[in-house]
């Protein structure tokens, strides 16, 4: 089982101006909290054993009045014991896993919105910007070994085969560049959607050959990863030919997902749809799960997060509802899982560890501005960094 465009200005900048204003608000407590500081002095609710914080680090202090949106998820390297987390100042840090020192930091020059790739084995850390920059470095040293320009802004994270990195622009375009040395292999472009869309974008993801990803049309394409070349695609717009205008956003912003021979992937308008990974044909649809960011599966459950319901946990394959939670701190984040937990986190309030067989809460870091990017989980231990640019190590 393997697991893992914007548009038109007007709707995702609404989106992000929703975002921005709602940074300033508090969560609301929930019962059985208890408040304490944290080592950076913002105030946090904990409550369960589900998240238990070991430290916490402010990665790009700007003393600016202004929160910043963080997007990008940290990464881990488990061998060398390092954590890598980029952020809107544009500085990549490797830090110490174990107590959050800073070994180094490299300077994009430009945001950083999407998770550092990292390959334990070859000791070598991929990010991206904003302004479309692909760097890679040595992963002990910060050394760069090249970099490389996509056309348009990156906001998801490079994806490693063993001769390629893959990345896949907010204009939607998917490039392919060799490791060895950053050179272009191939590109694949869509032509840009016109209309109204939500910010975001759909990630890549590699079942065998096959390169899998979504567009702002409503378009999920598998191309061949060797040269490029188009192998099918599944166009989900015609499903919203009869939706008002002002709710049809047809671009997909969740990465497929892959379990067994089926591709999982949603339409933010047009629902949850289940492909044949081999021809892409529709195997079932479900329209009423509209709002769909991010989706994550177990081989047995699928999780989605919804801007609509929150966290909905579905039986697979039949796909028949087992649990779903409303999410009052904003929109949530990717859902991950480990064991018998789902991490979540709200955009405007909590981290949080939900039972994956009912979605009990198990435990919640909050913090003042909330967690836009997903967290990241490696062993027993997870790193998760806030809008207002404060890591957070915790273990689960």
């Amino acid at each position: 089982m393997s697991v893992q465009r914007s548009g038109a200005g007007n709707g995702a900048g609404l989106v992000l101006l929703r975002l921005a204003l709602g940074l300033v608000l508090l969560a609301a407590c929930t019962s059985g909290q208890q408040s304490s500081y944290g080592l950076d002095g913002t105030e946090r609710l904990r409550a369960g054993s589900g998240v238990v914080v070991r430290w916490t680090l402010a990665v790009d202090p700007s003393g600016s009045r202004y929160v910043p949106i963080e997007q990008a998820a940290p990464a881990v390297d488990p061998r060398a014991r390092r954590v890598y987390v980029g952020s809107t100042e544009g500085t990549l840090w490797a830090l110490d896993a174990d107590d959050g020192k800073k070994r180094y930091g490299y300077r994009a020059n430009a945001a950083i919105e999407a998770q550092p790739a990292v390959d334990s084995q070859r000791d070598e850390v991929y990010a991206t910007t904003v302004t479309g920059q692909l760097v890679a470095l040595q992963g002990a040293s910060g050394a760069l070994r090249w970099k490389a320009e996509a056309d348009g802004s990156i906001s998801q994270p490079a994806l490693l085969s063993e001769d390629a990195v893959y990345v896949v622009t907010d204009t939607d375009l998917v490039v392919a560049f060799a490791r060895n040395d950053g050179k272009v292999l191939w590109r694949y472009r869509r032509e840009p959607h016109e209309g109204f869309a939500i910010a975001g974008h759909a990630g890549l993801a590699l079942a065998g050959s096959k390169l899998l990803t979504g567009f702002g049309d409503g378009v999920v394409v598998a191309l061949d990863s060797s040269d490029g070349r188009l192998l099918w695609e599944a166009d989900t717009s015609v499903d919203l030919e009869d939706l008002d205008p002002t709710r049809r956003f047809t671009d997909i912003d969740t990465t497929p997902l892959v379990v067994d021979d089926t591709v999982y992937v949603a339409s933010f308008s047009g629902g949850l749809y289940a492909l044949e990974l081999a021809n892409g044909s529709v195997r079932a649809h479900e329209g009423g799960l509209r709002g769909a960011t991010g989706l994550t599966a177990t081989q047995d459950a699928l999780i989605i997060a919804s801007a609509e319901r929150g966290v909905v946990c579905l039986d697979l394959p039949s796909l028949s509802l087992r649990w779903q939670r409303a999410l009052p701190g904003g929109a949530p984040s990717l859902p991950l899982v480990r064991g018998d937990r789902v991490y979540v986190s709200e955009s405007l309030g909590a981290l949080l560890a939900l039972g994956l067989a009912d979605g009990r809460e198990l435990g919640r870091l909050q913090t003042r501005h909330g967690f836009t990017a997903p967290a990241m989980l490696d062993g027993h231990r997870g790193f998760a960094l806030s809008n207002a640019g404060t890591l957070y190590a915790f273990a689960y």
